[in-house]
């Protein structure tokens, strides 16, 4: 593990922070557009990855049911639909040495924040890493990809 992605600090009050990667997006369009389309991740049973870091780290998948329009996916920004961003995760207890997660795509859960939409492996847009609101952190993600 000679590199991987890395993120810390304290102090963010209104939803937390974190990192994610998006899975179809060729990076043509300036922020705050974007290019991105849905990955068809139907041939794996979830996603596996190497974490350490402290506290707990919620993992993520975005789907196109949750992702706004403007960031790929359906969910319309500027309406009442409560769905954008409730995406579907889990919980998981970090170490400070680094330890293998695998994450069956069965054990992922919404938060409940917003409308329930089912998972749906063939349209997948992003993975995310993230902490809640009024927590230090420091935490490290690597070798991320999909198992069978």
């Amino acid at each position: 593990m000679g590199y991987c992605a890395r993120t810390y600090g304290e102090g963010f009050a209104a939803w937390g922070a974190g990192i994610g990667l998006d899975l179809n997006d060729p990076g043509l369009l300036p922020p705050p557009m974007t290019d991105r389309s849905t990955y068809d991740a139907s041939a794996y049973r979830g996603v596996a990855f190497a974490a350490k870091g402290m506290g707990p780290l919620r993992f993520e998948i975005g789907t196109a049911a949750v992702e706004t329009n403007t960031a790929g996916g359906t969910c319309l920004t500027g309406t009442t639909n409560p769905s954008c961003g409730d995406n579907h995760g889990v919980d998981i207890p970090l170490t400070t040495d680094w330890r293998t997660y695998a994450v069956p795509f069965s054990r992922l859960t919404q938060e409940g924040f917003g409308l329930r939409v089912p998972f749906d492996r063939t349209k997948v847009v992003a993975l995310y890493f993230s902490v809640s609101e009024g927590q230090p952190f420091d935490f490290s993600i690597d070798d991320v990809g999909f198992f069978r």
